[in-house]
């Protein structure tokens, strides 16, 4: 991904070059040893900000330029979120002529949702209505209104596999009190732990 200069901090010293030389594939074949360390050698004020490495070797760009690196750990959501106990689905039924996906609750707050499914075809923006249910059918919630936040390919599944597993956010809407007393009660006997 090739970096603008307005994304870039001011103190940036690359020059866009790339001034790298090519190596001997061989080198490390042969017993070659890895010269470069992990060891962070730039001084705090040499950090971009609105960056954040995920890598040995790279970083992406998370925030503007303006934001504050500590405003970037913060974690934004109103409620505590909860893994919620195995059997636990969800049903996403979009306007017809989609199908709706069905997938397994991987965690569950007073906002919203995250549950991954098998990706099959590609679902039009909401509004939708979510289902949530438990496999063994001790607990029961309809018609609850949601729209998605994010959706997305999980990346810790089997490597090689032809199945593309996706993980999907929904942020509920207005329930009525009836639903929310249902959704108290789901979050309270039928989640593991505080995620």
């Amino acid at each position: 991904m090739n970096v603008s200069e307005e994304q870039r901090a001011g103190i940036d010293r690359r020059c866009g070059e790339d001034r790298r030389k090519a190596h001997d594939v061989d080198y490390f074949l042969n017993g070659g040893v890895e010269r470069r360390s992990w060891k962070e050698r730039r001084a705090p004020g040499e950090w971009r900000e609105g960056w954040v490495r995920v890598s040995e070797w790279s970083s992406m760009f998370v925030g503007s330029m303006g934001s504050n690196r500590k405003e970037l750990l913060i974690e934004r959501r109103k409620h505590k979120r909860f893994q919620a106990e195995e059997g636990a689905i969800a049903v996403l039924r979009p306007r017809r002529p989609h199908s709706p996906i069905l997938g397994q609750i991987i965690d569950i707050n007073r906002g919203g949702l995250a549950f991954c499914y098998v990706a099959t075809e590609k679902l039009p923006n909401g509004p939708y209505e979510l289902l949530i249910f438990l496999a063994d059918s001790s607990c029961h919630l309809d018609k609850i209104p949601c729209k998605t936040i994010s959706d997305f390919e999980r990346a810790d599944e089997v490597p090689f596999s032809s199945i593309t597993m996706m993980r999907r956010g929904v942020q509920f809407g207005d329930m009525t009190h009836n639903q929310i007393s249902q959704l108290e009660h789901f979050i309270q006997n039928h989640t593991i732990a505080e995620v």
